[in-house]
C-alpha cells in the first residue's frame, strides 16, 4: 500500500470518480486522527476497512507521520 502511494501520489487513495476517498484513505485518516486526538500510537488499532497487512502498513505510516 505505502509503495503505491509513494509511486502514484495521493491519487491512489481516491476512487475512480476522482472525488471520494477509498477504504484505505478512510482508514489512514481514522488512525491518524486517533493518534493525534488520543496522543497514542495508532499501531495495533483494529483492522477496519482494510486487510490486516494493509492496516498494519497504514498504522505504521500514520504513526511515523505523527511522531510515534
Amino acid at each position: 500500500m505505502v509503495p503505491e502511494i509513494a509511486a502514484h501520489g495521493t491519487s491512489y487513495l481516491i476512487v475512480s470518480d476522482g472525488k471520494h476517498p477509498n477504504d484505505a484513505a478512510i482508514y489512514l485518516d481514522a488512525v491518524t486522527l486517533y493518534g493525534i486526538l488520543f496522543r497514542v500510537s495508532p499501531r495495533g488499532a483494529p483492522a477496519l476497512y482494510a486487510a490486516a497487512a494493509t492496516a498494519t502498513e497504514l498504522q505504521n505510516t500514520a504513526a511515523a507521520a505523527i511522531g510515534y
